[in-house]
C-alpha cells in the first residue's frame, strides 16, 4: 500500500505537463499589460498632439483676421473655427484668445500686435495607466493684416 502511494506522488511530483500552461499566463499577462500600455500612451500623443495643431491652427486664423483685414476675429470667431476644425471631442473643449498687448483700451488686433490662443480639452480616462486629465497648449502669433 505504501509502495502505491509512493509512486502516486513521485508522479505527480514529476509530472510537468502544466508548465506550459503556466508560463504561457505569466508572459501572457505581460506582453497583454505592455500592449495596452502601448495604445493607450499612443492615444494620449495622438490627442495632445491634435490639440497643438488646433492651437496652431487658430492662432493662424486670428492673425490673418486681424484690424485691417475687412474681417475682424473675435474670440467667439476663434474658438467656433478650432471647433469646426478639431478631430477631439469639441463638448469638453475650451479656446481661449487673447491680445496681450495692452497699449490699447480693447484688444489690439492691428499688425505687429501678438495674439495667443489655447486650447483644452478633457481627456477622460481610456485605460488602467493614464488617468483622466485636461491637456491644455497654446501658441502665439502677429497679427498680419
Amino acid at each position: 500500500m505504501l509502495r502505491n502511494g509512493h509512486r502516486l506522488w513521485s508522479n505527480f511530483r514529476d509530472n510537468e505537463w502544466g508548465g506550459a500552461m503556466v508560463e504561457f499566463a505569466i508572459v501572457g499577462a505581460v506582453f497583454t499589460a505592455l500592449f495596452v500600455g502601448i495604445i493607450e500612451v499612443g492615444l494620449a500623443a495622438w490627442q495632445k498632439n491634435t490639440a497643438a495643431a488646433d492651437a496652431r491652427e487658430g492662432v493662424r486664423y486670428a492673425a490673418v483676421h486681424g484690424n485691417r483685414s475687412g474681417s475682424v476675429a473675435t474670440s467667439a470667431s476663434v474658438a467656433s473655427y478650432v471647433k469646426s476644425r478639431t478631430s477631439l471631442d469639441t463638448a469638453g473643449m475650451r479656446v481661449y484668445t487673447s491680445w496681450p498687448d495692452g497699449t490699447c483700451d480693447i484688444p489690439c488686433k492691428d499688425p505687429g500686435k501678438t495674439v495667443i490662443v489655447t486650447v483644452a480639452h478633457n481627456v477622460p480616462r481610456r485605460g488602467p495607466f493614464i488617468p483622466a486629465h485636461v491637456d491644455s497648449t497654446s501658441a502665439k502669433l502677429v497679427v498680419l493684416f
